[in-house]
């Protein structure tokens, strides 16, 4: 039992650790929402809300799959899930002019990642990765006061946000990768995550959400693909 509160506790304060810099940069900074919904006290505890869940769906893939399996499986089922909470509830759907890759990305890392420091096999990468988030929220928060400075209508701060965090939160995907012993291809992944955020920008719907699709399709393919046999049965 003790055990199980120590990991929920872990596991969601990670999550949170993830998501209180970009909520802050997006809610306060750029949107002046402090309180009520979508503010950003209402945003964190709904997501303190969702982690719990995210915890138990962490608890039962892991009895079911390898540790790869479990990471892989759970970072998409949260993207996919954060997709349509985007969509349906906070007015982000597919037509809009919302970044698709960088939502699924973001769900995906604050509801998948916390699973990396609750892992034993993740052991290893652990305190790197807690060095990596600690320094980037330090180093956001900075640029972001600076930039607001510099340019009052947060048009510099918009592009900051949104392009720092899908760089960040995809670089932490590579902390996934290195958790299940499996070498990141870093390049790879920041060349896509650019591609199809510019993607996104510049092409109009649906061709662009197609082409997230695509994308997001052909990644999943690689990584269940590419993980070798050894990677992929891992011990739990």
């Amino acid at each position: 039992m003790l055990s199980f509160v120590v990991q929920l506790i872990v596991f969601v304060g990670v999550g949170l650790l993830l998501t209180a810099v970009p909520e802050w940069q997006n809610n306060v900074l750029l949107n002046a929402e402090i309180t009520g919904w979508p503010g950003y006290f209402g945003t964190l505890r709904f997501n303190a809300g969702l982690l719990l869940f995210a915890y138990l769906t962490f608890r039962y893939l892991h009895k079911r799959y390898s540790p790869a399996k479990t990471l892989v499986v759970q970072c998409t089922l949260w993207g996919i899930i954060g997709l349509v909470i985007e969509g349906i509830f906070i007015g982000h759907p597919p037509w809009s002019d919302a970044i698709q890759y960088g939502m699924f990305v973001y769900w995906a890392v604050v509801f998948g990642a916390p699973a990396i420091f609750v892992l034993e096999q993740a052991k290893p990468v652990r305190l790197k990765l807690l060095v990596f988030i600690i320094g980037t929220d330090v180093l956001m928060i900075g640029a972001s006061i600076a930039l607001l400075n510099v340019d009052p209508t947060k048009g510099l701060l918009l592009l900051f946000t949104i392009f720092s965090w899908i760089l960040i939160c995809t670089i932490i995907v590579s902390f996934f990768f290195r958790a299940v012993g499996y070498p990141p291809k870093i390049l790879l992944l920041l060349s896509v995550a650019i591609f199809v955020s510019l993607a996104e920008i510049i092409v109009p719907f649906p061709l662009d959400f197609i082409i997230f699709l695509t994308v997001m399709l052909c990644s999943y393919w690689y990584v269940t693909k590419r993980l070798s046999s050894k990677n992929m049965s891992l011990q739990k």
